[in-house]
């Protein structure tokens, strides 16, 4: 499988996620997520972006194939244990929240119950 590890590139090269959202003009959440999480699924408008951004940077020519890299299936997992979705809020979800699996099943089988939002604001004193 491959897939684009930007934040192995960004570490090689002694270059941080911040310089390269400064650089390219790319929202900051999109290149910080694509740096913490490899990528498996891109936009090809934003990678020409990033790949523009880094030769900016480095001064030297960047090609797709300097940020690809293959990997094994089993290197692919979250930390929930379930493969990359290459949704990168989904992934990250699943990379901060090991257990949260176990926590919708738990809700799903009615071992747990979710508290409506509405409650919380109204006990809290919060708008929605």
């Amino acid at each position: 499988m491959m897939r684009l590890n930007l934040g192995g590139y960004l570490q090689r090269r002694n270059l941080t996620p911040y310089r390269l959202v400064k650089e390219s003009g790319l929202a900051q959440a999109t290149v910080y997520n694509m740096a913490r999480v490899p990528a498996q699924r891109v936009d090809l408008d934003t990678v020409s972006t990033l790949l523009k951004a880094l030769e900016r940077l480095t001064g030297e020519q960047v090609t797709m194939d300097d940020l690809l890299e293959e990997t094994a299936v089993a290197e692919s997992l979250t930390a929930a244990g379930v493969p990359y979705t290459g949704d990168a809020e989904t992934d990250a979800v699943l990379n901060d929240h090991p257990d949260i699996l176990n926590r919708v099943a738990r809700i799903e089988q009615g071992n747990s119950k979710l508290i409506p939002i509405g409650d919380i604001a109204a006990k809290y004193g919060v708008k929605l």
